[in-house]
């Protein structure tokens, strides 16, 4: 049990001891590049840096972005020295915007426009709705005993 000094209030919550710590996330972002490895060196540097969330926000970003994108960005975010984790969101979403990245292009095979099985399914047959037609009768519409009416 901790021990407190005289006079003090116990504290309401103790903090919950955590089942894995950021090692593995900090271990695969050193292993991106030495753009990421450089930044990580420096903010993980900063006061007032809570570790561990901010090693696994920052990996989530990295997952959010392509790695060319999120190795930019960490390299702007040296460069000015941000470590705030909505600066860098923001960082990263400015150079995605930048349009450098070109998206894939994939050549298509045309021909699957005539394979028997697109045939087949392209075309269906029409539902059969008049089950709804039966669901009030004309009669029920125009009765002003009706609450609805």
């Amino acid at each position: 049990m901790i021990a407190f000094a005289s006079g003090q209030p116990v504290p309401r919550f103790a903090p919950r001891p955590r089942k894995r710590d950021s090692q593995q996330e900090e271990q695969r972002l050193r292993a991106t590049g030495p753009e990421v490895t450089g930044y990580l060196d420096f903010a993980l540097r900063a006061p007032g840096i809570q570790r561990h969330r901010f090693l696994r926000e920052l990996w989530a970003l990295s997952r959010q972005v392509t790695a060319p994108v999120f190795t930019r960005a960490l390299a702007r975010a040296l460069r000015y020295r941000i470590v705030e984790l909505r600066t860098l969101h923001r960082i990263a979403w400015f150079c995605l915007s930048l349009g450098e990245e070109r998206p894939l292009e994939v050549d298509v095979d045309e021909s699957f426009r005539q394979r028997p099985a697109y045939q087949e399914g392209c075309l269906t047959d029409e539902p059969d709705l008049s089950l709804y037609d039966q669901v009030l009768p004309e009669d029920d519409l125009d009765d002003p005993e009706d609450p609805l009416f």
